[in-house]
């Protein structure tokens, strides 16, 4: 499957190779929809349509499929936007809730030691890191990933061109 065929160009090979891992890490993006990151989920949906398009449906010679081509790169592309958007959009919500945490801290324990406002930052802010976390590191590196993949997608296209 990945890589295989004779009767289209490399250009298509790599393009259907660059699809598989694109769609895993979709999928496992997908998983922000129960961490809150539902961003990052629309996004991972976006991109599982697209590569799907050329894993399963792709192009099987040089005659047929460059709409096939086109469409999965708008859609990986789109979808690869929008991961990086929600990987961002997830840092500032992160922090947007650390500064409200050491706000209330300070009004709640202010008249104590510095240490105990930490500690009361550290254990409001604890368990959301945990969960913020990991959904940014997928979804800037499922974002990096698919984009470089519709980028193939773009040279599978222009290969029907060439070939034309």
């Amino acid at each position: 499957m990945c890589g295989s065929n004779p009767s289209v160009s490399p250009a298509v090979n790599s393009a259907k190779c660059w699809a598989i891992p694109a769609l895993v890490f979709a999928i496992i993006s997908m998983v922000g929809f129960i961490g809150g990151a539902w961003i990052q989920g629309i996004g991972g949906i976006i991109v599982c349509i697209g590569s799907s398009i050329l894993i399963c449906c792709g192009p099987t010679s040089e005659t047929e499929g460059a709409g096939k081509c086109m469409a999965a790169f708008v859609l990986m592309l789109i979808g690869g936007i929008i991961e990086l958007l929600g990987a961002v959009l997830g840092l500032v919500f992160y922090f947007a809730v650390v500064g409200s945490a050491r706000e209330s801290c300070e009004t709640s324990w202010g008249w104590l030691s510095e240490q105990s406002v930490q500690d009361c930052v550290n254990t409001t802010v604890g368990i959301m890191s945990i969960l913020v976390f990991p959904s940014v590191a997928i979804g800037i590196v499922t974002g990096v990933l698919v984009i470089v993949g519709s980028v193939k997608a773009k040279q599978a296209h222009s290969s029907f061109a060439a070939a034309k």
